[in-house]
């Protein structure tokens, strides 16, 4: 199972995030998880914003995805 966020940047160093989907998804098969992939463009947008300074930097998620999950990001180009 995949679970994907959108977002506009990622700047939040206490989720222990990988920018390297295929690493993340052997660690995560080894580590019997599934990946939260985090999906990212260089444009700016308010709920990407709201999810990257609220959601993720709130204790329990980070916790919680930390535990739960093996993150990954993948910055994708807007057109």
């Amino acid at each position: 199972m995949i679970s994907i966020f959108f977002t506009i940047s990622l700047q939040s160093s206490l989720i222990q995030w990988s920018n390297n989907y295929h690493t993340s998804r052997q660690k995560a098969k080894k580590e019997n998880k599934n990946v939260l992939l985090f999906i990212s463009t260089k444009k700016d947008n308010p709920y990407c914003k709201y999810m990257q300074k609220d959601t993720f930097e709130y204790k329990p998620v980070i916790k919680h995805i930390n535990k739960n999950y093996t993150p990954a990001t993948l910055f994708v180009e807007n057109n």
